[in-house]
């Protein structure tokens, strides 16, 4: 009862030394066979750990990535509103989506810059 119980605190070497005698060959077999899938369990889940810490990984990249898309979306948008404004107020045909989705932020930025330059040598 002993090996069963305590089997698993000593290593397989450990009880045919404690309980060389025949008898006890078969007990300290099934406690071979426990430790091993205990083993291999320990190793599955160590598996499916790292699978899932990758996976959340991934996920908090991606809301990231997202975020951060939306962030410059907004920007680029304000950008464009912004050139549009100006735009129309220097009496201009407003630039197209996609004539404004093709330049640069640094593009936008200088364009709206050259914009309010014209307007305010208008209202000088």
């Amino acid at each position: 009862m002993y090996v069963l119980r305590h089997g698993q605190e000593y290593s397989v070497e450990q009880l045919r030394e404690l309980f060389p005698t025949p008898e006890y060959n078969e007990v300290i077999d099934t406690v071979e066979e426990i430790q091993m899938k205990t083993e291999y369990r320990e190793l599955y889940d160590a598996r499916q750990k790292a699978k899932l810490d990758e996976a959340w990984r991934i996920a908090a990249a991606e809301r990231k990535g997202r975020q951060e898309g939306r962030e410059e979306g907004r920007e680029e948008g304000e950008l464009f509103g912004t050139v549009r404004m100006l735009q129309s107020l220097l009496n201009q045909a407003p630039s197209t989506d996609d004539a404004l989705k093709s330049k640069t932020r640094r593009e936008l930025e200088e364009l709206a810059s050259e914009l309010q330059a014209q307007l305010r040598s208008r209202l000088a």
